[in-house]
């Protein structure tokens, strides 16, 4: 659940925007981010490039929970700023051929393109949690988050990109279900 906090913060943090008209289409054009398209591109090279290197790959689907009420009671700019932050701090914590994505809203993916170990995912699910735990600082106000994250593998989740999108996006919904703030792989 998402701890919501409306008091001065002792540093805001100056956010510049500028909404580009001109925005590719492949960028998310608030948080800068690949598109969903773009990241369903990249997981399909991916798949094409661990079936031939006979390797595995893994997909992180992230919901932030209860962002709703972010929203509700900060505003709309102030959840933008938000996911914004949120991109940035899920930015620093990729490898090199790892990427980002927002799908909509305050979902996100991340293709690790290149797994030696299913474990490093489940790293990686672990830094992207411990990322939300400091609150976000925003002019007079702040934002305390966490998220569900929901992990597949290729091949043993799925050997198609719809296939791992679907696999992670029920795993996050499972998380869910049972109190959120959590990683996990998909159960058989």
């Amino acid at each position: 659940m998402a701890n919501v906090e409306v008091r001065h913060a002792p540093s805001a943090i100056e956010v510049a925007v500028h909404h580009d008209d001109d925005t590719p289409p492949n960028l998310d054009a608030l948080t800068g981010l690949p598109s969903a398209d773009a990241l369903r591109e990249r997981l399909t090279d991916a798949i094409e490039h661990a079936r031939s290197g006979r390797h595995e790959l893994a997909l992180l689907c992230v919901d932030c929970d209860d962002f709703k009420t972010v929203t509700e009671v900060l505003g709309r700019e102030h959840g933008d700023e938000v996911l914004r932050e949120i991109a940035r701090r899920f930015s620093r914590q990729l490898e090199e051929n790892d990427t980002a994505a927002r799908l909509e809203a305050d979902h996100f993916g991340i293709v690790m393109s290149e797994l030696t170990d299913p474990d490093e995912a489940a790293s990686l699910a672990g830094s992207l949690l411990i990322s939300l735990v400091e609150p976000i600082r925003m002019e007079k106000c702040q934002a305390s988050l966490s998220a569900s994250i929901g992990i597949a593998v290729y091949p043993r989740d799925g050997g198609d990109a719809d296939t791992l999108l679907s696999v992670a996006a029920d795993t996050v919904a499972r998380i869910k279900r049972q109190g959120g703030n959590a990683y996990a792989f998909n159960r058989p």
